[in-house]
């Protein structure tokens, strides 16, 4: 047997299916199956991304019949360390989870950084270093992780080790 994958050194697994997919090659797992998901060593996504499987429409409300059509459409798997932030709109704003004091990071006329974006920058070189990546609140002067704060606008940002960006 040769894996792909990176097999357990300790034996923690009791079966052993492995199935690699080629980019826009998709598997579907059936209900009440255990199973775990492996990246390769270039991370799970290529491109712009999967396309939608051919169950697409009974995961939304509303079916776009045009999904499957679009060039620019699919999902990218993220499994390393990553900034998620909006490409498209504004920047915050943020609410201190401690006290609800809430920072405005972007003029809304000139559509610079304020000064109260430095610390939550700060924050994210903290974290690309390994550390915690807190900020402290100019108004209770409490720290919090920088995924603790609330975005109050329609694009948050986040930090994490595994995430989704969808595209349609």
């Amino acid at each position: 047997m040769h894996p792909h994958a990176r097999v357990p050194a300790d034996g923690t697994f009791t079966a052993w299916h492995e199935i690699v997919l080629r980019p826009v090659e998709q598997h579907t797992v059936p209900p009440d199956t255990l199973h775990w998901f492996q990246a390769g060593d270039e991370g799970a996504g290529a491109g712009l991304g999967y396309p939608p499987g051919r169950h697409h429409a009974t995961a939304v409300r509303t079916p776009d019949e045009l999904l499957t059509a679009r060039l620019a459409n699919g999902v990218e798997v993220h499994t390393t360390k990553t900034v998620f932030y909006p490409a498209q709109a504004e920047v915050g704003p943020f609410t201190c989870p401690r006290c609800g004091h809430r920072l405005i990071l972007e003029d809304p006329a000139t559509r610079e950084m304020t000064a109260h974006w430095d610390p939550f920058s700060d924050a994210l070189d903290q974290w690309w270093a390994g550390q915690p990546g807190t900020v402290v609140c100019p108004h209770c002067r409490q720290a919090s992780g920088f995924n603790g704060w609330h975005w109050t606008g329609h694009w948050p940002i986040a930090v994490g080790f595994l995430g989704l960006t969808f595209w349609n």
